[in-house]
């Protein structure tokens, strides 16, 4: 196989391989918005902690065939400052992946994340456990040398049918109860809209509108709205932006009686919808606006051709999984570099697998794709 292997190193290299990068996107065995060139760009700008890029690329006669969006981070683990391989992702990624038009090219994205030689410890996580592309680097993995694999957050979605009526009947009664419970008590408001805005030039006059909501949310009392947390109030404006035009986001603005009370950002990838935030106003707590919403974003989502994919991301807690009953299990993986750093800890990494580490699987059921579902994949709480 003549592969060309290439490391990028900085925002301005990254930034050359835009139309490339989305191109192998579109062909890839792992696909979303949050894949994409754009995503990534506006990551790097807004939300990237100091660290090293090393986004490493394999093409073959002249086409973009795999990518690897990696850094490296330093890290004091056991008294030592080491250099941490990591994908490009923070709290705000949704999950990871290598992008790969064909699993064969695990291996030498492998080799060629190993020749880059200037990290003791790498850490991959947020990947797919069930993908193929998953289990056959996990295979690749096994091959190289010592390496653990742990359990991650089970992830919640749901494959919608064809209309609104459909998905509520499939419901427990306690969820129909509750939403019932939320329409009747936004009814009771004088005014409801519903803005629907998928343009930049509709959502910027309306931005403010939601950093408002957020900082009078739960998560405004503990720090976590997005004007508190670093830029990631930036990051979704400049996202918003730059993908402007493409149809990979809606947000849904609920404001009574003339004023915000709730909003969804959702990205899109045709009738793949990823719910990557929800806030609401505690002050419309009673009226339930956040279950109003979810309630409006799956009506338009079921009437999309199928398959309807409605992904909640991130933690399956009790509310989250009412809403969808599948869930998609994340794990992350941990390997040494060639160095004795590297060597070291993934020693006393494997040893806390064998002492019953309860995250800890087992990389040949990995690869067989036959790892248990977890008793109890919850966790986190509600938003």
């Amino acid at each position: 196989m003549d592969l060309e292997i290439k490391v990028i190193r900085d925002a301005a290299g990254f930034a050359a391989e835009a139309a490339d990068w989305n191109g192998l996107v579109g062909r890839a065995t792992h696909r979303n918005s949050f894949y994409r060139h754009e995503w990534f760009a506006t990551w790097l700008q807004h939300l990237a902690p100091a660290a090293d890029l090393r986004v490493v690329t394999l093409s073959r006669q002249g086409r973009l065939a795999a990518a690897a969006p990696l850094q490296v981070v330093p890290e004091r683990k056991r008294g030592l400052t080491l250099r941490v391989l990591q994908f490009l992702q923070s709290g705000i990624t949704p999950r990871s992946a290598l992008l790969v038009e064909d699993d064969d090219l695990c291996g030498p994205l492998l080799g060629a994340i190993d020749a880059l030689g200037d990290w003791h410890v790498a850490e991959l996580k947020a990947m797919e456990l069930e993908s193929v592309t998953t289990r056959r680097f996990a295979a690749e993995l096994r091959r190289r040398g010592p390496a653990v694999a742990e359990a991650g957050m089970v992830s919640p979605y749901e494959e919608l049918p064809d209309s609104w009526d459909a998905y509520y009947q499939a419901r427990t009664n306690k969820i129909r109860q509750r939403f019932r419970g939320a329409v009747n008590r936004i009814g009771r408001h004088g005014q409801v809209e519903v803005l629907r805005l998928d343009t930049y030039a509709a959502l910027e006059p309306h931005f403010a509108e939601l950093i408002e909501v957020s900082s009078r949310s739960w998560k405004g009392d503990e720090g976590m709205d997005i004007a508190t947390v670093g830029q990631v109030a930036a990051f979704y404006q400049d996202y918003s932006r730059r993908t402007d035009g493409q149809g990979a986001w809606i947000v849904y603005l609920l404001r009574l009686d003339g004023r915000p009370a709730a909003f969804m950002y959702l990205l899109r990838d045709g009738s793949h919808w990823v719910a990557l935030r929800s806030d609401y106003d505690e002050e419309f707590s009673h009226s339930m606006p956040g279950v109003f919403l979810h309630k409006e974003v799956i009506g338009d989502l079921a009437a999309l051709p199928p398959p309807r994919i409605y992904d909640l991301v991130g933690f399956a807690t009790p509310f989250k999984s009412s809403l969808a009953n599948m869930g998609r299990p994340l794990c992350d993986f941990t390997f040494g570099g060639a160095n004795l750093a590297g060597r070291a800890l993934m020693a006393g990494k494997a040893a806390l697998g064998r002492r019953g580490t309860a995250r800890h699987l087992d990389l040949d059921q990995v690869i067989a794709g036959t790892v248990p579902p977890p008793e109890d994949p919850s966790g986190g709480p509600d938003v």
